[in-house]
């Protein structure tokens, strides 16, 4: 997760030094089940409309950027 975090920071023009002094300055990552069935349903619905990308997805690899150059598309 940290090396995902890292790499979008970078791809927004964020200085490497920055990016480490942040993460090293930052909580550990926590994982929870969510309360709000609201948030939930709108999880539910961003898997929904992932599939449709699916073939552009490299599942080796944890973060993907769309957009600027970091994804090509190919009919």
């Amino acid at each position: 997760m940290e090396e995902a975090i890292a790499r979008c920071l970078a791809e927004e023009g964020i200085k490497q030094e920055v990016i480490e002094r942040y993460l090293s300055e930052s909580r550990p990552f926590i994982f929870t089940k969510m309360k709000d069935r609201f948030a939930v349903a709108r999880l539910n619905k961003v898997c929904e409309v992932a599939k449709i990308f699916e073939s552009y997805v490299d599942p080796e690899m944890m973060y993907q950027a769309v957009g600027r150059s970091s994804m090509v598309f190919q009919a």
